[in-house]
């Protein structure tokens, strides 16, 4: 048994019914390809959106950033400030000390002298002791010469 194939007639249509089809698969091209479109640009909006929030979270960094560079040049500033006096205060310190180990070593050169004249007057003055202890000798031995003498 063979299936028998149904074979239907087409009715033949009007030109305005032709175009009219026509237009309107165009139409359902152009509404397919516009819904095409708008997923493209929701896609895209999505993108820019999420772009827009890394661009804020930079420009939040980027702001932190310039306050913690204004602050720490504020305090480079300070430290600045403060190493000029330190350096000011230390040049004083170091002038002091110069005065003072200056003051010491004139003191020091002046009990050297000091020193040095009293060795000598020492040794003057041992000198003299030993020249009185002389004289005594003499005078006993002009003592004993003279009892000798009379002897």
């Amino acid at each position: 048994m063979k299936k028998e194939i149904k074979k239907t007639k087409l009715k033949p249509r009007k030109k305005a019914e032709v175009k009219r089809d026509q237009y309107t698969v165009v139409l359902e091209d152009v509404r397919r390809q516009f819904g095409v479109m708008k997923e493209g640009f929701s896609g895209m909006h999505r993108r820019f959106d999420k772009l827009d929030k890394k661009v804020d979270n930079n420009h939040k960094e980027f702001l932190e950033f310039r306050n913690e560079m204004t602050d720490f040049k504020s305090e480079m500033t300070d430290f600045k400030s403060e190493m000029t006096d330190f350096k000011s205060e230390t040049n004083g310190n170091f002038k002091a000390v110069f005065e003072y180990l200056s003051k010491i070593d004139d003191e020091i050169q002046s009990i050297e002298l000091d020193i040095a004249d009293l060795k000598n007057t020492l040794k003057n003055k041992a000198d003299l002791d030993r020249i009185t202890q002389i004289e005594k000798e003499i005078v006993i031995i002009k003592r004993e010469l003279v009892y000798c003498r009379k002897q």
